[in-house]
This record gives C-alpha cells, sequence and structure tokens, in this order.
C-alpha cells in the first residue's frame, strides 16, 4: 500500500505539479467531475475539504490519501479507460495501458480482501504482480521493494491478519461506490453489465454494514442540502440568466427533478444549439434521471439569451401541467425584466466609454514604480507608422480610403516586441472614449481585446474583460448588438500572437461578420496566415522623431527624480534643434552638476563598488565624467601631435558610434525605459544586442529592490528564479498568465509583471508578463540555468514557428561562445532539419528543367530561415563544421524581401553566413525601399560581406531609394583598402587577398520600382554612382530597368568603364527614359566594344533624334547578335536610320520588333534589311500593329527564294520557318541566354 500510494503520487504529480494543482482543481471541467463524483458519494465531505480547503495555499497532494488519489488518477488525469470493459470489468492480457495496470492492482485488492489467511508462498506471488504493475506506472523502485519484502519468507498469523485487515478497510470503501454503481446501471437497464459488477463483489464474511449507516449518513445530507436556495449554489456565476429567471428555476426546481424525463428536453435543446454533444455525453453520464436534470439546469445557468424559453418550450410534450405553470410565472417575470433592461447599442456604448476612460485615466506607464499613475494622453508620445511603402501614416486614419478604394475592413499593425502596440492600442481606446469620431467615422462600439488574456469564447472575453458580472445584458445579446451595428463596431485585437480561440479564428478567418471593422495589433512574421484576410498593413516602427526626448522628460517629470542624472542622456538624444524648455532643463542640470564635478570621481567609485552585489554582471555605474558627450583624450608624455590627433578622431569616431547607437535603441519605447532605469540607478549601458540590454535592465531591477526598497538580497534573487520558472512554463503552454500564490508577492515587485484584467473573478490572482519580451527573456535565462538535458528536450519538443523563435535567439546569445553543447547541438540539427525541409519544398515547385540551360536555382525567402540567421548572428560559432553545415542548407538564390522591415538580426546572421567559406548562396534578389532605412546599416553590413564573397555571381536590386540603391553598390563594388580581419572565435573568413578591385559578381540587375521621373540627384549619390560603376570591369551581363530618370540613365551609361567592353555580353535598359546626350554616350560604348552580345531596349522612353543618335553604331559593331527595340514607338525616320545602319552589319542575328507600331512605308524598310542582310536569322514582330499592306510586304520578303535558308519572320501570319539544321532560332528563349 504505502508503494502503491508513493506510485499513485508520483504519477498524479508527473501529470498536475504542486504549483499548478489549485489552478488544476478550480478549472471547471475538473471541479465538474469531481462534483459529481461528490452526487455519487464517492467523494465524501473530507474528501471535498481536503480538495478544496478555504486557505487555497494549504492545497497539497500530500493530505491526499490512497483511496483519493486512485480516484484523482481515474477521474482527472486523463489515464486511458482499460479495455474493453473500462473500469467495470478486468482489462484484456494485452492491455498494458497505465489503466489497465490500475485496474489490476484493484483486482489484486479484491482478492486479498477475500481471503482468510495470506500464506508466505501466496504473498511472493501477489507481490511480483503487484510490482510488475507498479513498473507498468512508472515506479521505477518496485522491483527492489518487492524482492525486500519476498525476502522474508516467515510469516506469522498476526502479520497476516494485519496485512488482510489493512486491505478489507480499504476495500468496503469501494464497495459502497461499486454498489452505487449497480444501482445506476439497472435504473439505466444495463443488463450486460451487472454480471462484471455482481462478481466484483463477492467476497468472504464480507460486512455491509458500515456501507448501510454510511448510505443513511449521504442521503440525511442530501436531504438538507434540498431544503437549501438554488440560488446561493448559483451565486458564484457572474454571467448567464438574469435573478428573476434563477428565481423561476429555484422555485420548481424539485418537480422538474421529480417529473421531468431528461432525455426528451436534452434533445429539444441540442436542436436549438443550447447545449453542446459534449454536455449532452456529462449530463447522460449518471443513471438516476434526478442527477441528469440537475446537471442540464446547472449548465443552463450559465447560458444568456433565450435559453428559458427554450427550456420552458421543451417541456410542453411530454409536461404540459408543469409547462402551463412555469410558463405563467416566466412572462409575467419577462415583463419586468423587459423593463428593466436597456437598450442595447446606447447601454454597450457607455459601458465601454466609462471603461476605457476610467482605466487608462490612472495608468501605470512605468511599471517598477507601482505608486505612479498619470492620464493615458499626458504620458503618450507620438509613435512612427510606416506603411509598405515607407510613407507615414496617422494611427487614427488607418482605415482612410480614397475615391474608388475598397473600404479596408481589416487592417494590421505589426511591429517588434517593445514598440508600443499595447500602448497605442490602449491610447486609441481612450481617445475615442472621448470622442467617437477620432477615426474619422463615427465608431459606435470599439471593443479592445487582450488575447494575452486567454477565454473560451470571444464572448466571454469580452465579459471578463470589459463588461464584468454587474452588466445588465447578457454575453449572447452583447454579441447581438455588435453583430446587428457591424459597420459601427471597430474590434481592436492586442496580441494576435497568443492562442486564437475558436471563435475569433471564425471572425478573422471565416468572416462571420463581413461589416465588421478589425484592427489587428501583431508581432513581425506572426500575420502570414491571415494575409489573404487584412486590406492593409502598417508597421510600427517604435518613437516619431524626437519623441524618445520627449519620453525622458514626461518619465523624469513623472517618476519625480532628478534631473541632473538625466542631462548627458537626454544631450546625447537629441538630434535636431532643441526647445527652449528642454535647453533650460539642461542648462538647470548642467548647473546643479558642476559641484559634483569638482569634488572628482573617487568617492563615488568606492561606493558603487561597494554596493555591488557579486552575482551580478560587471555592470559600472557612470561617473559625472563619463557622462559628458565628449570624449577624454590622453595628454600623456612622449606622444606626438599627428599620434594624438588620430587617437582623438579613433575616439570621436567611437563615440559617435555609440551615441548613434544609443538613438536608435531608444527609438524603442520599451528600451528607452530601460535607459531611464539604467540612468536614474547610475549604470553604464552596453549596446552590444539587445539581450545585453535587457540582461543590464534585468540586473538593474534587482539591484533596484535590494538597495532602495532594502529588500534581502536572498528573497530578490528567489523571487527572480521563480519568475524565470514561470515565464518558462507560459512558453510552454502557450499561455501569458499564470496564479501567483500571495506568500510569492515578491515576485510583483519587480515591475515585470501585471494582474490580469478579469471583470467577473471575485478573488482574481491570475497574472501575466507586461511585455512579451521580457518573457522570452526570461524563459530563455531559464533554459540556460536549468541544465543541458532540460534545454534538449525543449529544443527537442519545440514547434518551428516564430512563437519560439526569440526564446531561442536569447538563449543563443546567452550562451554565445559557450555553444559545443548537447543542448545547442540538439538546437542547430533542428533548424538544419527545418532548412532541408524548405529547400525541397522549394525544390518541388520548381518546372522541371528539360535541358542543363533551363535549370534553375532553388529559391529562399529570408524571413523562412530568420531563426538560423539570427542564431547565427548572436553565437560565434566555436565549431567550424556546425557552421559548415548551417551555411550549406541555405538555398543557392537568396530573396531579401519582405512585406514589411526585415529585422536587423536577420541580416546581420545572413551577412555572417555569406562571410563563410562554404555558403552555397549564388544568386541574391533584395529590395531597398523607405522600409529599408530603418535597418540601413544591416544592409550596409550585407553589401560588405558581399564584396568578400566568391560564390556569388548574381545580385538583383530592387529599389525605390535610389540613395539607398547608390549606396549599396558603391560597397558593393568597390574595394576594400584592406583585408578583412578574422576576430578569434567567429566564423571562419577568408584571408586569401582579393584582386585589384575586389569585384566578383558577374550579373547585375538595377530595376527600378518607384515611377519617379523628376526628383533631383544629390551630389553624394552621383559620386557612389560613379565609384560604383566604374568599378564594374568583370559583369557579364548589367541591366539597369524601368528607371524614368533621363540624368540618373545618363550617369551610369557615361560612367560605365573602358574595361566593362571586355567582359560584357548583355546590356539592358529596358523600360528607361534615354536623353540624347546618353545615347551619344551609348553610342561610343558600342563602338568601344568586344565582347557585347545582347542589347536589350525593349519600351525604351526616347525621342527619334536620340535613337539616330544611338543606331548608327551598328553600322561598325561587330559583336552584337540581339538587338530588342520591342514596344519603342519609331517613326519612318528611325526605321531608315535602322536599316542604314543594319544592311551593312554583318553579326545581327535576332531582332525583335514586338508592338511596334509600323506602317507600309516602315516594313518596306524592314524589308529592306531582310533583302541586304545576309547574317539576319529571325525576325519578331506583332502582326496586330503592323498594317495589312506592311504583312504583304514582309511575308512576301520572307517567301522570297534567296531567303529560304536563312532568316524567319515571326508574327505576320505566314510564316517560313526553314532554318540551317546546325542552328536553329529559338524563339521562346530568354534574351538573356543568348550566346
Amino acid at each position: 500500500m504505502r508503494e502503491g500510494k508513493a506510485c499513485l503520487r508520483s504519477l498524479f504529480d508527473s501529470k498536475h505539479p504542486t504549483d499548478e494543482l489549485t489552478e488544476h482543481l478550480a478549472s471547471p471541467d475538473i471541479h465538474r467531475t469531481l462534483r459529481r463524483l461528490k452526487i455519487k458519494d464517492m467523494l465524501t465531505e473530507d474528501d471535498w475539504q481536503t480538495l478544496y480547503p478555504k486557505e487555497k495555499s494549504s492545497v497539497s497532494a500530500d493530505n491526499y490519501d490512497l483511496r483519493l488519489l486512485l480516484l484523482l488518477v481515474k477521474y482527472t488525469c486523463d489515464v486511458t479507460k482499460p479495455q474493453p470493459n473500462g473500469w467495470m470489468g478486468d482489462p484484456e492480457p494485452r492491455d498494458d495501458s497505465q489503466g489497465a495496470a490500475l485496474q489490476r492492482l484493484l483486482g489484486i485488492q479484491r482478492e486479498l480482501a477475500s481471503l482468510q489467511t495470506l500464506k508466505a508462498s501466496a504473498a511472493n506471488r501477489l507481490f511480483s504482480r503487484i510490482a510488475e504493475q507498479l513498473q507498468r506506472l512508472g515506479h521505477s523502485g518496485a522491483a527492489d521493494c518487492m524482492n525486500a519484502y519476498k525476502q522474508d519468507t516467515s510469516m506469522d498469523e498476526t502479520e497476516s491478519r494485519f496485512i488482510l485487515g489493512e486491505f478489507l478497510v480499504w476495500y468496503r470503501q469501494e464497495v459502497s461506490q461499486l454498489k452505487r454503481e449497480i444501482e445506476n446501471q439497472e435504473r439505466k437497464k444495463k443488463r450486460e453489465e451487472i454480471p462484471i459488477l455482481q462478481k466484483r463483489l463477492k467476497t468472504r464474511d464480507l460486512d455491509t454494514s458500515e456501507t448501510k449507516k454510511r448510505q443513511s449518513v449521504v442521503g440525511k445530507a442530501t436531504m438538507d442540502m434540498s431544503d437549501k436556495s438554488r440560488c446561493q449554489r448559483w451565486a458564484h456565476i457572474k454571467t448567464g440568466m438574469v435573478l428573476a429567471e434563477r428565481l423561476i428555476l429555484d422555485k420548481y426546481y424539485e418537480q422538474l427533478l421529480n417529473d421531468v424525463k431528461a432525455d426528451t428536453v436534452v434533445e429539444h435543446l441540442m436542436n436549438k444549439e443550447i447545449i453542446t454533444q459534449d454536455e449532452s455525453t456529462e449530463i447522460f453520464s449518471t443513471l438516476r434521471n434526478n442527477e441528469q436534470m440537475s446537471t442540464l439546469i446547472d449548465f443552463l445557468v450559465p447560458k444568456s439569451g433565450n435559453v428559458l424559453d427554450e427550456f420552458v418550450e421543451s417541456l410542453k410534450p411530454k409536461n404540459e401541467q408543469v409547462y402551463q405553470q412555469m410558463h405563467q410565472d416566466y412572462q409575467a417575470a419577462k415583463a419586468d425584466i423587459l423593463a428593466n433592461k436597456p437598450q442595447g447599442l446606447p447601454y454597450c456604448n457607455n459601458i465601454l466609454r466609462e471603461r476605457y476612460s476610467t482605466a487608462y485615466a490612472k495608468w501605470n506607464p512605468i511599471p517598477w514604480y507601482t505608486k505612479v499613475e498619470t492620464d493615458i494622453a499626458e504620458f503618450y508620445c507620438q509613435q512612427q507608422l510606416l506603411n509598405l511603402n515607407g510613407k507615414s501614416v496617422n494611427a487614427f486614419q488607418v482605415f482612410d480610403y480614397k475615391e474608388g478604394e475598397k473600404d479596408p475592413h481589416t487592417v494590421v499593425i505589426e511591429g517588434d516586441p517593445g514598440t508600443g502596440k499595447s500602448t497605442l492600442a490602449k491610447y486609441m481606446a481612450y481617445k475615442w472614449s472621448l470622442d467617437e469620431n477620432v477615426f474619422g467615422r463615427p465608431f459606435q462600439l470599439l471593443i479592445l481585446l487582450d488575447l494575452k488574456v486567454t477565454a473560451p469564447t470571444v464572448k466571454v472575453m469580452m465579459m471578463e474583460q470589459l463588461f464584468g458580472g454587474d452588466c445588465k445584458l447578457a454575453e449572447r445579446e452583447i454579441w447581438e448588438v455588435m453583430n446587428m451595428h457591424q459597420a459601427s463596431t471597430l474590434l481592436i485585437i492586442d496580441g494576435y500572437e497568443d492562442n486564437l480561440n475558436d471563435e475569433m479564428k471564425s471572425l478573422l478567418f471565416e468572416n462571420i461578420m463581413p461589416e465588421l471593422h478589425i484592427l489587428v495589433f501583431s508581432q513581425t512574421n506572426f500575420t502570414v496566415r491571415l494575409m489573404h484576410r487584412y486590406q492593409r498593413k502598417v508597421i510600427l516602427t517604435g518613437f516619431a522623431k524626437s519623441q524618445a526626448e520627449e519620453y525622458v522628460q514626461k518619465y523624469v517629470k513623472l517618476a519625480k527624480k532628478p534631473w541632473e542624472h538625466f542631462s548627458s542622456f537626454l544631450n546625447k538624444l537629441v538630434v535636431a534643434k532643441k526647445s527652449t524648455e528642454l535647453q533650460k532643463l539642461l542648462d538647470a542640470a548642467k548647473k546643479s552638476q558642476e559641484p559634483q564635478r569638482r569634488r572628482g570621481s573617487s568617492e563615488s567609485a568606492t561606493s558603487v563598488t561597494s554596493a555591488k552585489p557579486r552575482d551580478e554582471r560587471p555592470l559600472e555605474r557612470e561617473n559625472t565624467d563619463k557622462v559628458s558627450t565628449k570624449l577624454s583624450r590622453s595628454s600623456s608624455k612622449g606622444q606626438g601631435n599627428d599620434q594624438q590627433q588620430q587617437q582623438d578622431s579613433n575616439g570621436e569616431n567611437s563615440n559617435q558610434s555609440k551615441i548613434a547607437s544609443l538613438r536608435h535603441y531608444s527609438q524603442v519605447p520599451l528600451y528607452c525605459s530601460f535607459f531611464c532605469l539604467l540612468t536614474d540607478m547610475r549604470m553604464s549601458i552596453d549596446l552590444n544586442s539587445p539581450t545585453t540590454i535587457v540582461e543590464q535592465f534585468v540586473s538593474c531591477i534587482k539591484l533596484k529592490l535590494i538597495e532602495r526598497e532594502k529588500e534581502s538580497r536572498f528573497e530578490a534573487n528567489r523571487a527572480y528564479a521563480m519568475l524565470s520558472e514561470r515565464a518558462m512554463d507560459t512558453i510552454k503552454k502557450g499561455s501569458a498568465t499564470f496564479i501567483l500564490a500571495k506568500e510569492d508577492h515578491m515576485m510583483t515587485k519587480f515591475g515585470l509583471i501585471q494582474l490580469a484584467t478579469n471583470l467577473t473573478a471575485e478573488d482574481n490572482q491570475r497574472y501575466m508578463f507586461g511585455n512579451r519580451l521580457i518573457q522570452e527573456y526570461l524563459a530563455a535565462k531559464n533554459l540556460d540555468t536549468s541544465g543541458t538535458d532540460e534545454a534538449s528536450r525543449f529544443f527537442q519538443n519545440m514547434s518551428m514557428t516564430p512563437i519560439s523563435y526569440n526564446v531561442v535567439v536569447f538563449y543563443c546569445s546567452i550562451r554565445k561562445s559557450d555553444n559545443d553543447t548537447p543542448a545547442t547541438r540538439e538546437l542547430f540539427a533542428k533548424i538544419l532539419q527545418y532548412n532541408k525541409r524548405r529547400g525541397k519544398a522549394s525544390r518541388m515547385k520548381m518546372p522541371a528543367a528539360t535541358s542543363p540551360e533551363d535549370s534553375q536555382l532553388v529559391e529562399g525567402k529570408i524571413m523562412d530561415y530568420q531563426l538560423s540567421l539570427e542564431c547565427v548572428a548572436v553565437m560565434d560559432m566555436a565549431r567550424r563544421d556546425l557552421g559548415k553545415k548551417i551555411v550549406e542548407s541555405l538555398p543557392e538564390r537568396f530573396t531579401v524581401k519582405h512585406e514589411g522591415i526585415i529585422p536587423r538580426l536577420s541580416l546581420t546572421g545572413l551577412s555572417k553566413m555569406i562571410k563563410f567559406n562554404h555558403t552555397t548562396i549564388q544568386e541574391v534578389d533584395l529590395r531597398l525601399d523607405l522600409l529599408a532605412k530603418e535597418t540601413l546599416e544591416a544592409y550596409k553590413s550585407l553589401a560588405t560581406a558581399m564584396k568578400t564573397n566568391v560564390h556569388i555571381k548574381t545580385l538583383r536590386i530592387y529599389w525605390t531609394e535610389k540613395d539607398l540603391m547608390a549606396d549599396f553598390l558603391q560597397t558593393v563594388c568597390c574595394p576594400e583598402p584592406e583585408d578583412p580581419a578574422n576576430s578569434t572565435g567567429q566564423m571562419e573568413i577568408r584571408r586569401k587577398k582579393p584582386d585589384q578591385t575586389g569585384f566578383h559578381l558577374k550579373n547585375l540587375e538595377c530595376i527600378d520600382e518607384s515611377g519617379k521621373k523628376l526628383d533631383q540627384l544629390s551630389p553624394k549619390m552621383l559620386n557612389n554612382m560613379r565609384e560604383a560603376c566604374s568599378n564594374m570591369t568583370k559583369l557579364e551581363t548589367f541591366a539597369f530597368q524601368n528607371c524614368h530618370h533621363m540624368s540618373l540613365v545618363g550617369s551610369i551609361i557615361k560612367n560605365l568603364p573602358t574595361k566593362f567592353a571586355d567582359n560584357l555580353r548583355i546590356l539592358d535598359f529596358s523600360g528607361c527614359q534615354m536623353s540624347i546626350v546618353a545615347s551619344q554616350d551609348l553610342n561610343g560604348k558600342l563602338m568601344e566594344s568586344k565582347s557585347l552580345e545582347g542589347l536589350i531596349l525593349a519600351n525604351l522612353k526616347i525621342d527619334a533624334m536620340a535613337f539616330n543618335t544611338f543606331i548608327a553604331a551598328f553600322s561598325s559593331n561587330r559583336t552584337i547578335v540581339l538587338l530588342d527595340l520591342s514596344g519603342i514607338r519609331l517613326d519612318n525616320v528611325c526605321f531608315f536610320s535602322l536599316s542604314e545602319a543594319l544592311k551593312i552589319n554583318n553579326k545581327l542575328e535576332k531582332l525583335f520588333l514586338r508592338q511596334v507600331p509600323m506602317d507600309t512605308r516602315a516594313c518596306k524598310e524592314v524589308a529592306r534589311i531582310l533583302k541586304i542582310n545576309k547574317m539576319l536569322k529571325l525576325l519578331t514582330v506583332t502582326q496586330e500593329v503592323v498594317s495589312e499592306e506592311g504583312r504583304r510586304v514582309l511575308g512576301e520578303e520572307s517567301q522570297t527564294e534567296t531567303r529560304k535558308n536563312r532568316a524567319v519572320v515571326d508574327g505576320i501570319g505566314v510564316e517560313y520557318r526553314q532554318r540551317p539544321t546546325n542552328e536553329r532560332a529559338n524563339t521562346k528563349r530568354n534574351p538573356l541566354s543568348v550566346k
């Protein structure tokens, strides 16, 4: 029995740990199951008090006896029922489940209870059987314990009687339960199972007097319970039926239980979709009709709407008398209910506006200062929202649309953790509560739901977070109001990355309310599934320009901190012209700082060293001298002036770089608040990575508790460890909320967690993390300290979805160089498997290649490989073989394009992988637009990495910002003055010196997506393009397409190098606009060309004079075999110039004139080319834009006897396709593939 209890306890704890036991027992499903067991008298009152004591903190499995543990394991731990009879009979011999093992142990118990004596030999056999079943239940030490019993072969009569007596007492408790089950089976007439139960009851000399006595006591207790009002039992239910409806059910409760059959009522309610299938199954899980009706009524009370109406109607067919009485009373009560029920829309509008105005008028924006409260509008600082074109958007104009556009019903606001998504959602709700037209349209309802606070349905979520238990409207009625007024309702969803219940999925994906306006706040890269549902996407980047300074001012004023602490921080943040108020504050701070500077820094440094805890990482406080923006200069003897100036210059550059990083991170509201706390605590700020920033902040929070709030260091570290465990548990469960006991109040003092909103709960002790970034960092920290085995298990069970990316990246950043562990090997093995699976999927989507020339490279998008890139970015790859495998798992063609801002770490990781020797990347496609400016430094690092890589042969740039494009090309094409250094512990970088230019690209394509024509070119941009073009000496294909800026096109043509002509094969200016000056430069380049084979000018915007200028070069060019003039508007003079240039050209083989309008005279000029030029093999035109007479002229010329073995005219309807057998023209081949 002792070993059995230990085994059951271990099994129960594995399913429900002690720290989650209170939450588990309080869940509705478990509470309902245990309540049914109590009604069946399988749980006594003492058992109930043990399970649900008055003090929740005293709940512990240590207080459960063997019988109670057995019941809990059977009915609350999802243990598989034995086959084939469940808990009603012996299991099959081949059934090895845990349920079968439990059932066999009960069979051994019954066998022992039937014995009068127990011999040692029989005991040994029983002990062996018991040990076998305990081992199946997971008790590893069962065999050793049973062997110890078996060694003692002597057993006297007293010991035998004692053992049998213990089993008999335990077994008698089961007898009462089995008898009640038999009665239930008899009432339900399940005769086939009754012999099985009766067989289990047959024991020798079994006294049932205690059972009878116990039944009489339970019957009396049940009678006393029936005398009490059922409304007291339903008092804790804050939603559902109103009081008048509950009083009617209470009045007829006994009559319903005695006279009404449950099956007919349940069938009617299921047809009306009031009772679900699961609820119906639970109702009929009991055999007595009164118990079924009691369960049914308990299910009906929490439901709202016309539930009682349908219930009364269900009584009419079979219970006419009860129906008449209840119907009469209900109609009288219904009049009072309708008289007191408010009108739906105005009532909901008033409740919501009052809710938002009250909640956010006293709002705590600084969680680590718990007593700070302010109006959210006074503390809010403007945030920067960008559309997908990179243009700024007003937060309250996201639903605006122009004439002719569709109304955007669903809008997504996407941003990284810490950019202020939740704050913006609350600010929107608060502004709406003051003015309904703040969004430019009259939204009469604004429903803000936080998905971090989970709930089974949207209706329950609205009641818990917004309306509360005192609302006079039921859940279903609020839903109906929302459905009736869809067009004037705005639903704001905060935390889309968290779990979605089924009702929320229906709202978002199934469009059950098509006119409803939805605003979704989501973390970056989580809205892929929502892509086909939303009409507009906006990127939240953080603070708008100069708002970080304003935030610091408000922080200092609200927290009542000394200004002198923040003067240096504000000086570094101010980029634009300082306002008068800010200048006054800075001047006052400087004056107050002068006395401290005179005293020196030695005393301050001594105090800091003594106060710093040993277990913290080295966080040094700033002295007042370090706070200044100027870098202190060295004046040691023996240094010359030049050397000193060089050191000063390097120091200034380093200082400027740190200030730039500080400004960048300060644009993120969460990081800016971290910096404010670090500055207030006089800590230096380490800007190496986001991980170091968060790590400093958490350490500073602990130091604040110890130094300023005088908390015990031991208690602070203990609370921090528990907080990390909760973070890891919530990440594993996919939930942000957790229960916090009263004795763990220390965790709330960190300011990292907050109460989860639940207006319907009387004692709300559910907490959640205030920001997901903090939760993910603490989870990673817990993963690091829990050991490699725990980390390995987490990585094995981890789903490769963005929900777990940040935890893994934080973990890798914490481990950094110490990455050769079983856990990291397990992690990267999973990443490799995922990358290979992505590559295989991309390969399957590719069309089958008919020849080696048509084969394509495997393509991959950067966001599909985000996790592997970011892990490599933050880690020092100590094992080169591991780095090699990761790099080789990347696709051959990499697309750096995304509908939004590409994370900085992803770009950094890609740069790091490109520098690795074994990279397989051969082509890179990237987009440079306004959104790329948000991560400009990362793009520059990528350009530097591509310059040193000899494997990348093709680069395609899709650009809208010409300055970014020019800067990127200048970095890629221009050589570095020195070889890149190879730092210790980093991924292997080539040490061999590149050639003189350092340029390895073979194909370069630049596609203009801006559509701009007349904007000015800056001198810096022109200089960058000149330097880039002058170094393009090894290109074989150069394409600059769709650019309508004639000066830019002309500058590129002019600056192409002289050596360019030695290697270039294809030159493409499709869709560009070319001036006469550019055409003259192009003429000169064509005259100098020695290797150019194809010139593609499709859809070129050019006048006749400019065309005639460059086409004259074909009279002397001896290399071009393909000329594409498709889509160009040419007059007859241009056709004459073309024919004059080509009639003496002896190299051109293909001429494309698709979509070029041609009259009869133009066709005669083209026919003259066909007649005179002996090398032309293919001419392609478009029949629809050629005149009728012109088609006849071209057709006759193509069919003349002298042209049979040469040219083919394609596109005029009359074709003669006889070509030489050794060199046939392929009209479908891409022009860029011409040899």
